[in-house]
């Protein structure tokens, strides 16, 4: 074979397994609290973030060694927090390396339902619910198929035999020689449209793309008790032979297919477009719903403005009614004053010695006084009436009639004792016409008759007054 065959080998060779493949259309999206990687990989206090470490593993700035050289050890690192992703890309680099030809037991990546806890199967517990990709370092069975790549699914019931090197557990695999190569070895696990992709960097070159598909599993959804979400982890183990087992990164990403992505955009467009008409329509909704406002306050507003015209002119109207009412009541006081001096002959009050044709005029002044106001309340009264009903509606007078209640009330009481005042003054002129005697004598004047008159027409003056106060309350409690 010339060196040309052997160019066309080389080339062909490289075209297959020279790379990974552009197949993987996606929008990938970086998740922080699933990886680690150096520098800095450790905090102050030498945890590494969001995740936990444990057994003979020891975290450093720039890499952890999961499991050391050293005979009979496991180690293990697990992530915190669950990745809840439906599809998800793993990149982990690492060294497996010791100083004799053979080497022991192996590393294990994980992706299980719980956090395993430190067991016999490569640091990890012997059974668990989700993926293992296992680096099998020693050749138990002795088939010479080690250092070997296998994927394992477990749904927590199967039990991993180490003296066949977990063939009775293993879905898929393939022999690559992962200890002490020049440069770290790298492996991406892709998990998309329910496919599993175990893709391998042997660690020969510093090519970065320079991947060899190991191992494809396909329908995975179609095992139930595959977890949706699941902890992300890598253990190491040591036996009779011992190898240095160290991770420098593990970089996570949920990945979305383009289409997928494509279709949510569409679906986000159609959402915007959906939620423009609705905003049309809204905006339509309010400028009509201002229109008919503005023509229902056209419409209503010239009424809404006489009512309250006419409510202030009533409470003005009521209010002189009232005033007119408490000067008539002063009036009422006076006369009633004057007459109870006259008949007990109280000081400072009429005149002993005053003839009685003056104090009957001067009484007779009164009523005409009382007398004219209660004309001018009255005729208050008539055009408050009268402008009441040609103001208020139908509906409404009723309700009208029942407010001037206690002024009508208060009219007749008015009336009542004006007589009453009038009867007085008549009997005043008939002592005055039977000439009195003087202040000794008075007491023999007073006629039991003209005593029950006297307290009557207080009786009638205090129940007036009590009647108009109540009055005067309830038409403050109208008003306010």
């Amino acid at each position: 074979m010339d060196y040309r065959s052997c160019l066309l080998l080389l080339f062909i060779g490289h075209s297959v397994y020279g790379g990974l493949p552009q197949l993987y259309q996606i929008h990938s999206k970086f998740q922080y609290k699933h990886t680690f990687k150096g520098p800095h990989l450790t905090n102050s206090k030498g945890h590494i973030p969001f995740w936990e470490h444990g057994g003979s593993a020891i975290a450093s700035d720039e890499s952890i060694r999961v499991c050391p050289s050293v005979k009979s050890r496991r180690g293990w690192v697990w992530s915190v927090n669950p990745l809840a992703a439906d599809h998800w890309m793993m990149d982990i680099s690492m060294r497996i390396t010791g100083r004799l030809k053979n080497g022991a037991d192996g590393m294990a990546v994980w992706f299980t339902e719980s956090k395993g806890t430190e067991g016999s199967v490569y640091g990890n517990t012997e059974l668990w619910k989700g993926l293992g990709i296992i680096m099998d370092s020693f050749d138990n069975d002795g088939q010479h198929d080690n250092p070997r790549i296998q994927v394992v699914l477990n749904d927590g019931t199967r039990q991993y035999q180490h003296h066949t090197d977990g063939k009775n557990t293993e879905s898929g695999g393939c022999v690559k020689d992962f200890r002490n190569r020049p440069y770290p070895v790298k492996m991406k696990v892709v998990y998309l449209r329910g496919t599993l992709e175990v893709w391998i960097h042997e660690g020969v070159s510093l090519t970065e793309d320079d991947y060899e598909l190991c191992t494809k599993l396909e329908h995975l959804p179609e095992l139930s008790w595959l977890p949706k979400q699941g902890y992300l982890g890598v253990s190491a183990a040591t036996g009779g032979l011992s190898d240095d087992h160290d991770v420098l990164s593990f970089v996570t990403h949920s990945i979305t297919p383009l289409e997928t992505k494509a279709q949510e955009r569409a679906q986000e467009r159609v959402d915007e477009t959906k939620l423009n008409d609705l905003s049309d329509q809204y905006a339509k909704m309010a400028k009509d719903f201002d229109n008919r406002r503005d023509t229902y306050q056209q419409e209503h507003n010239k009424g809404s403005v006489d009512d309250w015209q006419r409510e202030v002119e009533t409470e003005q109207s009521m209010r002189l009614v009232a005033d007119m009412q408490t000067a008539l009541h002063r009036e009422i006081r006076a006369v009633a004053q004057k007459v109870d001096l006259l008949i007990t002959g109280g000081a400072g009050g009429v005149d002993r010695g005053r003839p009685m044709d003056a104090v009957g005029s001067s009484l007779a002044t009164e009523i005409s006084h009382i007398k004219t106001t209660e004309s001018n309340i009255l005729h208050q009264l008539a055009d408050l009436r009268a402008a009441m009903d040609r103001t208020v509606p139908e509906g409404g007078k009723a309700t009208l009639s029942e407010q001037l209640q206690p002024v009508y009330e208060t009219k007749a009481m008015v009336s009542a004792q004006a007589q009453s005042i009038e009867s007085v003054l008549t009997e005043l002129k008939t002592l005055a016409a039977n000439k009195c005697p003087t202040s000794s004598e008075t007491s023999a004047c007073l006629t039991p008759w003209l005593f029950v008159v006297v307290v009557a027409m207080q009786l009638i003056v205090m129940l007036g007054y009590s009647i108009y106060r109540q009055a005067q309350e309830r038409n403050a409690k109208k008003f306010f």
